[in-house]
């Protein structure tokens, strides 16, 4: 019930930045990592999808703040 309280309180307050930051670190939390990146849809046609952060808690290195990440780029390519 407590995760469910806090979904609604992530679709309920601030600006989608800080709400993305918030269920970050909600997410961190509940699975016991230090950090949790949330990486999102940005540009890119149906064939070529790109994505990059828009919400971090914790460590992340400095190349990964402004990447744009493609199909088959990295582990996070792969999962797009």
């Amino acid at each position: 019930m407590i995760r469910l309280r806090d979904l609604r309180l992530f679709q309920a307050g601030g600006s989608l930045d800080e709400s993305l930051a918030h269920q970050a670190g909600l997410t961190a939390r509940l699975v016991g990592a230090e950090s949790c990146w949330i990486m999102l849809l940005d540009h890119g046609d149906g064939d070529n999808p790109r994505m990059r952060v828009c919400a971090t808690h914790g460590p992340l290195p400095e190349a990964a703040l402004g990447a744009s990440i493609g199909w088959s780029e990295g582990i996070s390519g792969h999962l797009l």
